[in-house]
């Protein structure tokens, strides 16, 4: 059976930064890895796009910006939602759950999980 690609968005622009990462942790940590290949994508403070690992998320308990930043490389949106079946944007406040996010994947034709734009 082929897994389904699914990219965890996490991290965000909003003063709910560090938040998203701990429901991230979560989220990957419950994803069942026989049906799913989790990609972990981190928005910085700034809002770069980097592909990161999610080792760095789910075996540091409280992983700092700094270590998701130092491992993890730059990319655009379009590059990393490339071959993806579905995401599982993680974010939380503006710009995470105002239905800018969803608008985003909407226009790109990204299936996704949550609530609509």
């Amino acid at each position: 059976m082929k897994k389904i690609r699914v990219l965890v968005l996490c991290g965000g622009r909003s003063a709910e930064h560090s938040v998203s990462l701990v429901s991230a942790r979560t989220v990957l940590a419950n994803m069942d890895s026989a049906r799913y290949e989790a990609r972990l994508v981190y928005i910085d403070r700034q809002g770069g796009w980097r592909r990161s690992r999610r080792e760095l998320l789910t075996q540091r308990v409280g992983a700092s910006e700094e270590a998701l930043l130092a491992g993890s490389k730059p990319a655009s949106a379009s590059e990393l939602l490339a071959g993806t079946d579905a995401v599982f944007p993680v974010l939380h406040g503006p710009l995470g759950e105002d239905g800018a996010m969803q608008g985003l994947l909407e226009v790109a034709g990204v299936p996704y999980v949550g609530c609509g734009v």
